[in-house]
């Protein structure tokens, strides 16, 4: 008695079709309810199956882990200034290709300007994956204090330099 498949990893969304050795045994049935001594499973996630025979007074289990493989993520959208590097890591797979605002084959990309960041990839299974990451380059604020001007000692005069989040005067 057994399932003849062993634990294995697959691409998400891929049928897999699973099958038990229930010679000399009264029944089987498989953690999904099916009651066949094969079934065909659609993976989504990461899943066990476990299947139950019996033989007169006794039970019999087993049981498959399937595993997904790991899918390609950017993380989060993002903000930045102008000016500052910021480099979008796909991760280890085996093929790369950007499009959108970057076109490459590499693991990583260099921001360059605003807008969404698209990356396919392959892995070692052969499985594709997709993720995207859009990206806001903002411009750097302009602050203009006016022209230069003298002040007696012990007067006072005021600077406006306009509307900001932060202010590091020097």
């Amino acid at each position: 008695f057994g399932i003849v498949n062993a634990d294995t990893t697959v691409c998400k969304g891929s049928q897999l079709g699973i099958t038990v050795n229930v010679t000399n045994l009264d029944n089987d049935k498989w953690s999904n309810g099916n009651l066949a001594t094969s079934i065909i499973a659609t993976i989504t996630s990461d899943t066990v199956f476990t299947v139950v025979a019996h033989k007169d007074f006794f039970s019999f289990s087993d049981t498959i882990r399937i595993k997904v493989n790991k899918s390609v993520s950017l993380g989060v959208d993002t903000a930045i200034c102008a000016g500052t590097n910021l480099s979008i890591q796909a991760g280890t797979f085996i093929s790369y290709t950007w499009s959108g605002v970057a076109t490459a084959t590499t693991a990583n990309v260099a921001v360059t300007k605003s807008g969404l960041y698209t990356v396919s990839v392959i892995d070692a299974l052969g499985c594709k994956s997709t993720d995207s990451k859009q990206v806001t380059v903002n411009q750097l604020p302009t602050v203009n204090l006016g022209a230069s001007q003298s002040i007696c000692l012990n007067t006072k005069d005021s600077l406006d330099a306009g509307a900001a989040v932060s202010y590091l005067w020097n």
